[in-house]
């Protein structure tokens, strides 16, 4: 799962494999094995900081999100993709800072107020309606995501979210979209490096998100592949009322194997936001990824 500055998803897992035996694995063997009917479960928090300077002073708001998201793989096709329904079986949200009352959020809070996303600030109301939404979309072994279906209450909670919401459909959809994290291509050496770019359309604007990954290590039971992400304003954003200066991303992702399946990914981010009068706002955060169950 990735998210947009709320960043992305992603090595708590199994001890590295040694040197000596990453050497003989093959790239082509770190692929998602799916079966019609398989399960899993995977458990996503992040834990955002933005420092906020303006007129000379500086302030703090922290968000901690937290998403448990079960999969089941519905359909394998011939060329070993898989049609894959993913429901959000719940939401967690805290926010403090920035002179705001602290919100709390728990979409499976006994009482309704505390699970009521109208609680929730306007840039973070959507995340609330997430709860109990089944986003269906196509991945591929490599683990790329062909497409996310909207679900309707999700679309029309965007709808309704109002000035100041961060997540439209192509946000939200980004929550879902594992692209920054595919796996290693056919023949890929251990310590070897592959690149890709996509572009990116976050709250304040496109930015262009250029990837240099690593098959750091890789044996018959675990491959660890690590990312160096760069990204930055696609445009000049003149009319934006906040401009993308530029951002970093790095982090590695553990791949099962032995199971043909993800076990665990780990990213930190760092970005800077600018506007006029000398505002600014630098956001770091750390996001972490972890199949959870059997």
């Amino acid at each position: 799962m990735r998210s947009p500055l709320a960043f992305a998803a992603l090595l708590l897992a199994p001890a590295l494999p040694s040197v000596a035996a990453a050497q003989t694995a093959a790239a082509a063997d770190v692929r998602w094995e799916f079966a019609a009917g398989d399960t899993h479960t995977y458990a996503f928090t992040q834990n955002s900081t933005a420092s906020i300077t303006q007129l000379g002073e500086t302030s703090e708001v922290k968000n901690d999100l937290g998403i448990v998201l079960s999969w089941e793989v519905k359909s394998v096709n011939p060329d070993g993709s898989a049609v894959v329904e993913r429901t959000v079986q719940r939401v967690t949200v805290k926010a403090t800072g920035g002179g705001a009352t602290p919100v709390t959020f728990d979409s499976a809070a006994e009482g309704d107020e505390a699970r009521d996303p109208a609680t929730l600030p306007a840039r973070l109301r959507v995340l609330g309606s997430l709860a109990g939404q089944t986003f269906t979309s196509t991945i591929a072994a490599d683990g790329e995501v062909k497409g996310v279906e909207m679900p309707a209450k999700v679309t029309r909670a965007i709808a309704a979210a109002g000035e100041g919401n961060q997540f439209g459909e192509e946000q939200v959809k980004l929550l879902f979209t594992d692209r920054g994290y595919t796996l290693p291509p056919a023949g890929t050496a251990v310590g070897a490096s592959w690149k890709n770019e996509e572009t990116l359309a976050l709250a304040f604007g496109k930015v262009t998100d250029a990837r240099t990954l690593t098959l750091k290590s890789a044996d018959d039971k675990a491959a660890v592949v690590t990312l160096n992400s760069e990204l930055k304003p696609l445009d000049a954003q003149a009319d934006a009322p906040m401009k993308f200066d530029g951002g970093t991303q790095t982090g590695a992702v553990v791949f099962d194997v032995a199971n043909g399946r993800l076990a665990a990914v780990d990213s930190s981010q760092k970005a800077t936001l600018s506007g006029p009068g000398g505002f600014k706002v630098d956001l770091t955060s750390a996001s972490k990824l972890r199949r959870v169950g059997d």
